[in-house]
């Protein structure tokens, strides 16, 4: 009898134990950032056009490392959303404008980089600007802004790009 309770005691300890040990060692999968933008399973945080901010709001998603938003919004009315998603991203806003603000910026891979400096706006009509940046290493430097550029969307797509906007 103690020699049957031995045998079930080892395959209790063998069927229960063991696989959990073994299940803890194993390594995490690692998705990268390519991959579910391939996908297309990345929901955006956005601000459609036909709802205009009705306060001031800064919503930031960031998922990666060293991801930096830097916001400096002066404005009765704005909504502004940075999605950062990779590594080492950079979005830098300083938008001074007596009118509503709706600014949406989405960043998908690695070391791209978006510097927005409006210190003046032209005219008193609502800003809805959009801009992506997808892949690596790329720059959007956009200064000033005016009856062209106050409803703009900027697409970036590929590695290594730049784009500079200037408008007075």
């Amino acid at each position: 009898m103690k020699k049957v309770f031995h045998i079930l005691l080892a395959a209790t300890f063998i069927a229960f134990v063991l696989p959990a040990a073994a299940q803890t060692d194993s390594q995490p999968e690692v998705i990268t950032v390519e991959e579910i933008a391939q996908t297309g399973s990345i929901s955006f945080a956005t601000q459609t056009p036909s709802a205009l901010p009705q306060n001031n709001e800064i919503f930031i998603t960031q998922i990666g490392d060293n991801n930096n938003s830097s916001i400096a919004a002066i404005s009765s009315t704005s909504t502004i959303t940075v999605n950062q998603f990779g590594n080492t991203n950079s979005a830098e806003l300083f938008i001074d404008s007596p009118s509503i603000i709706s600014y949406d910026v989405s960043q998908i891979g690695n070391r791209n980089q978006l510097l927005e400096s409006t210190p003046f706006f032209s005219s008193n009509s609502a800003i809805n600007i959009q801009t992506i940046q997808t892949g690596n290493n790329n720059l959007i430097d956009k200064f000033g802004s005016n009856e062209l550029t106050e409803n703009m969307t900027i697409t970036q797509t590929g590695d290594n790009m730049t784009m500079i906007v200037r408008s007075f």
